[in-house]
Order: C-alpha cells, then sequence, then structure tokens
C-alpha cells in the first residue's frame, strides 16, 4: 500500500465487530499504530484520554446523529486530534455536518479501498482535510471558467480570503478566529458573506470552491 509505514495512532469506533477488526488489521499491517478499538461511542473518548491517539476513525454505522454529536463532544476535548468518519451517506448536508462539527475527513465507506483509508489516515494526521470523491466530482460538474474565477475572488476582501483559506484547510470557527485574532462572531460573519458572494450552500462547497479556486491553506493550520 502507498501508505504503508505511517507512524500515527489510531484509535477506532465501529459497531460491527467484523469490520472493526477488519479496519484494525488494514492499518496495522500499513505500520500504524491502534491506540484502542471499540463498538461503544462510550468508550471512544476514554481510550482516547488513556491512549493520545492522532487519530480517531470514526464508523458511523448507521447512527448519523449520536455520530456528529460525538464528532462534535471529541473535538472539544481534543481539538488535536484528527477525526476521520467513515460513512453510507456521503451527501453534501451530511459531510458539511461532520465538518462543522470538528471532522478532519470523511470517506464514502462503500467505495473507499485499503488503500485508499490507508492514505487518508496519514493525511488528516498531517493536517489535510480528506473530502469523498463524490463531493469533487458534483464541483467539478458545474467549475467556474477562469475568467469567473478571477471574479469571485475580486469579490472578496482580503480577510474574506483569509477566512477562505482556513476553511479550505478545514478549520472550523474557533481555530480560524484564533489564528487571525479576531472574535468567533467576526468569523461567522465572514462565513456568512461567503456563502452570499460565491452562491454557496454550506460549508464543504465553499471549501471544495475555494481549493478549486487556487485558494492554498495556510501552512498554520
Amino acid at each position: 500500500m502507498s501508505g504503508a509505514s505511517v507512524e500515527v495512532r489510531v484509535a477506532i469506533l465501529a459497531p460491527q465487530a467484523l469490520f472493526r477488526e477488519c479496519l484494525g488489521r488494514v492499518l496495522a499491517s500499513a505500520g500504524v499504530q491502534l491506540a484502542g478499538e471499540s463498538g461503544d461511542p462510550s468508550e471512544l473518548i476514554p481510550h482516547i484520554d488513556q491512549n493520545r491517539p492522532r487519530v480517531a476513525l470514526i464508523d458511523v454505522g448507521g447512527r448519523l446523529e449520536e455520530s456528529v454529536a460525538l464528532v462534535e463532544r471529541l473535538h472539544q476535548l481534543h481539538p488535536d486530534v484528527a477525526i476521520l468518519v467513515l460513512a453510507d451517506d456521503i451527501g453534501p448536508g451530511v459531510v458539511d455536518r461532520f465538518f462543522q462539527n470538528g471532522a478532519s475527513g470523511c470517506l464514502d465507506k462503500r467505495t473507499t479501498s485499503c488503500e485508499a483509508l490507508v492514505d487518508a489516515v496519514g493525511s488528516v494526521a498531517r493536517g489535510a482535510s480528506i473530502f469523498p470523491a463524490q463531493s469533487f466530482e458534483s464541483l467539478l460538474q458545474k467549475r467556474p471558467e477562469p475568467d469567473a474565477r478571477v471574479r469571485m475572488l475580486g469579490m472578496l476582501s482580503v480577510r474574506e480570503r483569509e477566512v477562505l483559506a482556513y476553511i479550505s484547510a478545514g478549520a472550523d470557527n474557533l481555530k480560524i478566529a484564533s489564528h487571525l485574532g479576531i472574535s468567533e462572531r467576526t468569523v461567522k460573519a465572514h462565513v456568512s458573506s461567503l456563502y452570499r458572494k460565491l452562491n454557496q450552500e454550506n460549508r464543504t462547497q465553499i471549501a471544495l470552491l475555494a481549493r478549486e479556486l487556487g485558494v492554498r491553506p495556510p501552512s498554520a493550520v
């Protein structure tokens, strides 16, 4: 696998024992260290408190609302832990909810290969954001022409471009506020303005469009 020898510790949450065991074996065979496995959401955070992994791999397993709440709580308690979500339903609204609540990546477990999973674990551990392939395909179908890209960026203020760059890296409003030295309320106002000016419906779409427009994520994220 191309992601072999990834030096990172991962905690796994997956409700189905067989799938959980398979995930562990795939990651272990690629050199990833396991820092706890569980099928019970209530056990994940204690595992992380004790073992301090770099990545938490969460299989939604049909428990969308519970998983979103868990991602939010985990991100609040351990903002340094990258959260990678595996889900059956990866529609834009679902993906956006996970990213808004602190996830670093989201994969469609129906189509993700073992190699892609290992690569994604390594990527989020290094601070990257991982979007489902379908999100990119949807964006490419309506990608703006070069002149339109210039016009889009020209509509944005310097601060809005800065906020856009952080969104493209998967940063939440609190992290953006901290990096830019502004209030979270001000960040929310800039994000709302970006929705309007870029004609996008959610944060995931904005992040994808930012990358299409060539906006580079800040190295500090």
